[in-house]
């Protein structure tokens, strides 16, 4: 009831002392009373000034309490205040008439009035309990909207046909889609169809009572296409009025936590590859020095082989065979030990075009005969560039060629030139610098590559291949190399037609042609020297030893570094220079030649390695060291330096 004002009671009665008697006695019990003696003026006098409890009589002129009573009903201001029938009329029919036009009661006259009183407190007091309901009610639905709408996370009430009917903010904001565009969608729409047929099944086990809750991460569509990350939980809940269920769903966007989790697998991916590529790198550089002490036992031999031959012998093409292939082993274990080292490869001048014709020489021994070579190699100025690599190139893109070709055969058509920028237009495209380039072009008749794909063929691990036919690493490291050499390359290509691959680089514009490094016939250089040779490789001292000997030297080869130095310590003056190993178990050679400088300070040192020129080198000028060679020897390269070392002394 209300605390701070008499609660109004309205009377409409047609006999003026029912009237009195219900005033007196209501007035006595605190109320404010008002009243009226038909039906049509107690209607006008509620609608004017609506009271908290209205008493009515049943027969009454102009409007019988029926009448009013409906037209209270109607009336949504006046609906809820409860209304009492007194009537002389006792049939049950009257009184169900009564309740069914709305009545909370009916007291039949001649009433009493402590029965009056005690019904009147009872109705008063179930509207206050009932105000008071309504009031916490609209409180709490108040505090539920506030929650609701304001929650950090996406919340949505769904139907079981997986429609929505009310979305919070956060939701709109995490799936980008206004609340009306939400009354148009389903949980379908925003799931990705491969994930759907586990998601529906697991909604029917939750509306069916087969589980009570949906936990679990899962992708959404947003409205702009992007697929994003969730954590959802939905539970069941019923709605009371209607008896009917919906399901609370619960979404929180955990896209960024997804990414990090793959950026971390990715970036332990990575250490765990840089682990790897260390321990190769180790591996690496331990057989380094045993493969090179091979390598050089093969040139050296075949080199004194070579001499010992006439001019134009039949075996000539086969030791340069041999030679060929034993220093491209020897660019390979020096491009292994860089890469395991992930340090730049060693660039020098080079004639491009004697490496194109060297590739297509392995080319023609392994292309099937379905497929026809033609070749445009002009003679190009030197390029700075690491012949390694390149020759990796011009596979590469070889390899790519035949694979287009392979089932159907074709022509790979090879070519090179020496082109300014302003002769081509296409090079002004590719934001090279002015200047000299040298263009190296392959082309197929293949299958083409899509249009769609073209921008793609450059990156790592992209491959339309199948498995056994590519990891997708090939163009993106030829990409690589010619990008570290100041080039550039450029493709196109047409589906059935086949692909174009063009490759600038830079021409080298400095020293004359003398500098490249190529054979030129002219004579190797000797002496008459007296030599110690230091090295704990059997084989490779033998080779070495025969190799001075030819070049007129008088050698002496010991494989213990400790008995080579007490040798020079019984004659310092007996040896015109000292040839000693690097890695020796025993004794290093930066031991031996530190021991040696002490017996014999003025006595030349010339070491080599297989295992690491540079960090030999670091230490050179500490011990004494006039030179360094890299196994394996080249013959020309030890001949000129024993010159350029002796020539000081």
């Amino acid at each position: 009831m209300n605390t701070t004002d008499s609660p109004c009671i309205f009377i409409a009665d047609d006999n003026p002392l029912n009237l009195k008697v219900l005033r007196a006695m209501l007035e006595a019990n605190g109320y404010a009373v008002k009243s009226a003696v038909d039906g049509a003026q107690a209607l006008a006098c509620i609608r004017k000034t609506p009271p908290d409890l209205i008493i009515l009589d049943i027969h009454m002129p102009k409007m019988t309490g029926y009448q009013v009573i409906e037209a209270l009903k109607a009336d949504p201001g006046l609906k809820n205040i409860p209304v009492i029938f007194i009537s002389a009329l006792s049939e049950s029919a009257n009184k169900v008439m009564g309740f069914q036009k709305g009545a909370v009661d009916y007291i039949e006259k001649p009433f009493h009035g402590n029965e009056v009183k005690a019904r009147v407190e009872t109705h008063l007091k179930l509207q206050y309990y009932q105000r008071q309901l309504k009031e916490q009610a609209a409180s709490s639905e108040k505090r539920f909207q506030l929650t609701f709408e304001n929650a950090a996370v996406g919340i949505a009430h769904t139907r079981m046909n997986g429609s929505f009917f009310r979305v919070n903010k956060c939701l709109c904001n995490i799936l980008g889609y206004t609340e009306q565009e939400f009354e148009t969608l389903t949980v379908q729409n925003l799931t990705l169809p491969e994930d759907w047929e586990q998601d529906l099944l697991t909604i029917k086990d939750l509306f069916n009572d087969r589980i009570s809750t949906i936990r679990r991460e899962k992708r959404y569509i947003r409205k702009d296409k992007r697929v994003i990350w969730g954590r959802v939980t939905v539970s069941m809940a019923r709605d009371s009025r209607n008896d009917s269920k919906y399901g609370i769903m619960v979404v929180e966007d955990i896209t960024d936590r997804i990414e990090a989790e793959k950026n971390r697998k990715k970036m332990e991916g990575q250490l765990r590859q840089a682990q790897r590529m260390e321990a190769i790198g180790t591996l690496a550089s331990g057989i380094a020095h045993d493969f090179n002490n091979i390598l050089g036992v093969i040139m050296g031999h075949t080199d004194m082989a070579k001499r010992k031959l006439a001019k134009g012998a039949s075996a000539e093409k086969n030791l340069d065979a041999v030679r060929t292939a034993a220093n491209r082993a020897k660019d390979l274990v020096k491009q292994i030990l860089t890469s395991c080292r992930q340090a730049a490869q060693e660039k020098t001048p080079i004639r491009i075009d004697d490496i194109v014709k060297e590739t297509l020489t392995l080319l023609e021994a392994s292309l099937p005969a379905t497929i026809v070579i033609k070749t445009d190699i002009q003679k190009c100025a030197p390029i700075l560039a690491d012949p390694t690599q390149i020759h990796q190139v011009i596979m590469n893109l070889c390899t790519n060629a035949f694979h287009a070709m392979e089932e159907g055969g074709g022509t790979l058509t090879l070519g090179l030139k020496h082109l300014s920028r302003s002769q081509d237009l296409s090079v002004n495209a590719l934001s090279l610098a002015p200047g000299e380039y040298t263009l190296l072009e392959v082309s197929d008749t293949g299958s083409g590559i899509n249009p769609s794909l073209l921008e793609r063929i450059f990156e790592p691990y992209f491959t339309t291949k199948p498995k056994n036919k590519g990891t997708g690493l090939g163009l993106s490291v030829v990409h690589g190399i010619i990008k570290s050499h100041g080039g550039e390359i450029f493709v196109s290509s047409e589906k059935e037609t086949g692909t174009h691959f063009k490759v600038y680089l830079p021409c080298l514009n400095q020293g004359p042609e003398s500098q490249i490094k190529e054979a030129d016939g002219s004579p190797i250089p000797g002496g008459g020297e007296t030599l110690l040779i230091v090295d704990d490789n059997a084989p490779y001292l033998e080779m070495m030893t025969d190799l001075l000997t030819e070049l007129g030297y008088g050698v002496t080869a010991i494989r213990n570094p400790f008995e080579a130095l007490n040798l020079i310590r019984e004659k310092p003056g007996l040896f015109d220079c000292l040839i000693t190993d690097y890695t020796m178990p025993d004794m290093k050679g930066f031991q031996l030649a530190q021991q040696v400088r002490k017996a014999s300070p003025d006595l030349p040192i010339i070491m080599y390695t297989g295992f690491d020129e540079t960090i030999a080198k670091k230490n050179s000028a500490a011990m004494g060291i006039s030179a360094f060679l890299a196994k394996p020897v080249v013959l020309s390269e030890t001949a000129a330096t024993l010159r350029a070392v002796l020539g000081k002394k």
